[in-house]
């Protein structure tokens, strides 16, 4: 089992600070790095080369759907997970806008991260 090295990207800094929080229990993962706004996430995704990014949609600056457009031109292999206040059916089609498998409604992040990753990190 590989550890992923995960970059945490949403504007809520008590958000950031919960995913790691969550994170901690998770033996497979690792926090190589975190953004506020859109621009830092796609700055530090290519200087990071993360294994998965956590990627909320309403960004400030690059919004999320812009982010996931830039990274899967220049870093295709990195996996996206969409964390989103929407509405999961609402989020559900958001991720297939964009070409996203994974994500998680913000408010189901305690139950669903740490399994979704520790999945991702067997595979």
């Amino acid at each position: 089992m590989k550890k992923l090295r995960v970059l945490i990207a949403d504007d809520s800094a008590l958000v950031r600070k919960s995913v790691r929080t969550f994170l901690q229990s998770c033996e497979e993962c690792e926090i190589c790095g975190d953004a506020a706004d859109g621009h830092q996430a796609l700055d530090r995704a290519k200087k990071l080369s993360p294994d998965v990014i956590l990627l909320d949609l309403a960004l400030p600056g690059l919004s999320g759907f812009q982010v996931v457009k830039a990274l899967r031109a220049e870093l295709p292999s990195v996996t996206i997970v969409i964390m989103s206040q929407q509405d999961p059916s609402l989020l559900r089609h958001a991720a297939e806008t964009v070409s996203v498998e994974h994500f998680i409604p913000k408010s189901n992040l305690a139950h669903e991260l740490v399994p979704l990753l520790q999945k991702l990190s067997s595979q």
